[in-house]
């Protein structure tokens, strides 16, 4: 967003790059093991911060513009996901322990732990209106929480093995789980149908489905894999459950991709820690 990139890594440190120029403006040091997962603030927003977990099992939340640290709390477990919200100084951690942490980023204090999956929390995602959280489990199921009331709201079932990621599209309407399964499972979680009809299954992965993403506009999905493929599903979604783009280049597996503010290129990073960059209007695509 406004032509940076953020990228963490495996060294420990996570770096601010440059757009279109690919240049390295800033390094961002503090964990002492391996970075597993950041989240940054979404625009627009006069005051830029990320949230990294490691792990080192430790949370810190940065100011982007500065590069400095502002705070650093350590959990009990490892740390695998998080995400944010700046308008309500929250932060949610996954864990290893199959919990979810909830931080007040005022105080610094943990202010709550929400249970119910039986493994490890491989993903959390936040809806667009902060209301909705949901969290991705080795335990083959996705919850939906109340933000508000720290309820469960429902758990979903039908992957097959490990449900490594999870993603609300921008307005909201539809959540998407990908999992080791190789299959993507949208769920329109508007109308609730998805209770009844069961989620729209999307195909087109060789391998683990490791990432996935909504572009801004709403209007196409990414799914990385360990493949080594970038898959575009374009929406809303027809019948067709396989991707309209199927992106190659990386030798490694892909393990997370973002757009960026214009929904007009797409990244996504390889285990092997090279950053691939690709423009949508050149990709074949029809949005």
């Amino acid at each position: 967003k406004n032509g940076r990139l953020v990228t963490a890594s495996d060294d420990c440190s996570m770096k601010i790059w440059k757009f279109p120029s690919q240049e390295c403006i800033k390094t961002l040091e503090g964990h002492t093991d391996k970075v597993t997962d950041i989240a940054c603030t979404a625009p627009p927003r006069q005051s830029e911060k990320l949230l990294s977990v490691s792990w080192d099992r430790q949370l810190a939340f940065w100011d982007l513009n500065t590069g400095r640290q502002l705070l650093c709390r350590k959990e009990q477990s490892l740390i695998l996901s998080c995400c944010h919200s700046e308008e309500h100084a929250l932060a949610v951690t996954g864990l290893d322990s199959s919990c979810l942490s909830l931080w007040d980023l005022r105080c610094a204090d943990k202010i709550r732990e929400l249970k119910g999956h039986s493994k490890a929390i491989t993903c959390v995602s936040l809806s667009p209106d902060e209301k909705g959280l949901c969290s991705a489990s080795m335990d083959k199921t996705a919850r939906i929480w109340d933000i508000r009331t720290n309820k469960p709201l429902v758990t979903l079932k039908g992957h097959t093995h490990v449900v490594s990621s999870c993603c609300f599209s921008p307005d909201g309407r539809c959540l998407s789980t990908g999992g080791w399964d190789r299959r993507i499972h949208v769920y329109d979680v508007s109308t609730g149908g998805y209770r009844v009809k069961g989620p729209h299954v999307l195909s087109g992965h060789e391998g683990c489905v490791s990432c996935c993403q909504y572009s801004p506009d709403g209007r196409i999905l990414a799914a990385g894999g360990y493949d080594r493929i970038l898959a575009l599903y374009t929406l809303p979604l027809s019948q067709k459950s396989i991707p309209e783009c199927a992106l190659r280049g990386h030798n490694d597996w892909i393990n997370a991709v973002s757009f960026t503010s214009g929904s007009d290129g797409v990244a996504a990073c390889g285990k092997n820690g090279i950053l691939y960059f690709w423009d949508i209007n050149r990709t074949g695509i029809n949005t």
